[in-house]
């Protein structure tokens, strides 16, 4: 039993010593555990300390201002949004307050051209003995123009003449004279808002082709109004050759009509711009100065709103439509319309028409806008007379009564004031007769 005692004894301690070193084993294992988890801990303590000193040598987006994958957080994103219709609210605002300016410009530049109340130029009482007219009226768009016929039963031709902007038919009596007496009969009409004829405005560059455009369906019998006729019922101008002649805002509707369904024989075109847009920009940059580049595009978009297709057309494009003999005269020192940069001239190495021939006129003092037809005298006398008037004013403090206005008036003779130059108008008859024979 002692034995059996013992042997269960020494078992028994076997069986503790054998719980211990598996304690011990457990602990041995639990502590190299722990070790291990220090160890890495430790190790990713640095790990991440030197990635965050080698981002902050890159000096990346700091962690309030990234979210996931590095994009911006919600916050930046809406800071740039915010930014973006700020950025976008400025550039409408001044895209309107662009369009109002330009509104306002056209409005003041294109406004009504009245008749003056005195001139130093031919007014109609001053030839209605010798050169009776028929006044008629026809349509243009919403308005209602009124048109002059004059020497009704000459048979050279039918001359129809386009004014220039600021004046009316009346201010081209000297030429509607010349051409009656080389017996041409006679067509001249005042333009959408300026003298006569309705309108608020004279709206813009454009217009001027638009009018020239239904003053030629008027005479031919296109429009609502019907053909004019003669005194046994015929159509007033069957049968006669149809030309033009335009001055200014005139020259570029005599160019520009060309190539829109009228039979026309020949087309004088003085002092004429080629392109309303490039024009309006030239006048901007004149004053404004650079800052008309950036309201250009505003310009453009006006004109086009206002005229559609017909804003953008060119003096060019009517002369390369068409191969009717053109006659371009211009002043080489012209003061408004450039003679080598806005002139209908100035496009000469893009002009395709065979039959177009050019006039410069380089005349000093008579090579200007208004000056290239008129002659030296008329030019010297109208100084003159500016400078009387000057000196007048200057007498009065600026202010002229109506009567001694009156009496300064009275006094001038307009038709010297208004003589044109014999050169030019030859060199205009001598085109004509070759472009349509007698």
């Amino acid at each position: 039993m002692v034995n059996g005692g013992a042997v269960e004894g020494i078992g028994g301690d076997m069986d503790t010593q054998d719980k211990r070193a598996k304690n011990k084993k457990t602990v041995n294992k639990k502590t190299v555990n722990e070790k291990t988890r220090n160890e890495a801990a430790h190790a990713n303590e640095e790990f991440e300390q030197d990635a965050s000193d080698l981002l902050e040598l890159e000096e990346p987006v700091s962690a309030d201002a990234r979210g996931e994958g590095g994009l911006p957080s919600a916050g930046k994103r809406k800071g740039w949004k915010n930014a973006l219709r700020a950025v976008l609210a400025c550039l409408l605002m001044f895209a309107l307050t662009s369009m109002l300016v330009v509104h306002f410009v056209y409005s003041d530049q294109f406004g009504r051209a009245d008749a003056p109340d005195r001139s130093f130029y031919l007014v109609y009482d001053d030839l209605a003995a010798h050169f009776p007219r028929e006044v008629v009226h026809f349509q243009s768009g919403r308005n209602t123009l009124t048109g002059y016929l004059y020497g009704a039963s000459n048979r050279r031709g039918l001359m129809v003449i386009a004014h220039g902007i600021g004046g009316g038919a009346d201010s081209y009596l000297t030429e509607i004279a010349h051409f009656v007496e080389a017996g041409w009969c006679v067509f001249a009409y005042d333009c959408t808002g300026s003298y006569a004829s309705e309108g608020k405005g004279t709206r813009g560059l454009s217009q001027s082709a638009l009018d020239l455009d239904a003053a030629l369906s008027f005479l031919e019998g296109k429009s609502k109004e019907g053909a004019l006729t003669d005194a046994e019922g015929k159509p007033a101008f069957e049968g006669l050759p149809v030309a033009l002649y335009g001055h200014s805002w005139g020259g570029y509707a005599v160019a520009a009509v060309l190539g829109k369904g009228h039979n026309l024989s020949a087309v004088v075109s003085v002092a004429g711009y080629n392109s309303p847009p490039s024009m309006l920009l030239d006048q901007a940059h004149s004053m404004m100065g650079a800052f008309a580049y950036v309201q250009y595009p505003f310009l453009w978009s006006y004109n086009a709103l206002l005229f559609g297709p017909a804003g953008w057309r060119t003096a060019l494009d009517g002369i390369n439509a068409v191969d009717t003999p053109v006659l371009l005269l211009h002043g080489t020192s012209d003061e408004m319309i450039g003679y080598e940069t806005t002139s209908i001239t100035a496009q000469s190495a893009r002009i395709t028409n065979p039959n177009v021939e050019y006039k410069a006129c380089a005349t000093e003092g008579q090579n200007g806008h208004n000056s290239l037809f008129m002659s030296a005298d008329a030019l010297s006398y109208v100084n003159e007379l500016h400078a009387e008037y000057n000196d007048l004013l200057a007498l009065r403090s600026g202010s002229v009564s109506e009567e001694e206005r009156a009496e300064f008036f009275a006094d001038i003779n307009r038709m010297r004031a208004s003589a044109l130059d014999p050169g030019f108008m030859a060199d205009v008859d001598a085109f004509l007769d070759r472009a349509i024979p007698n």
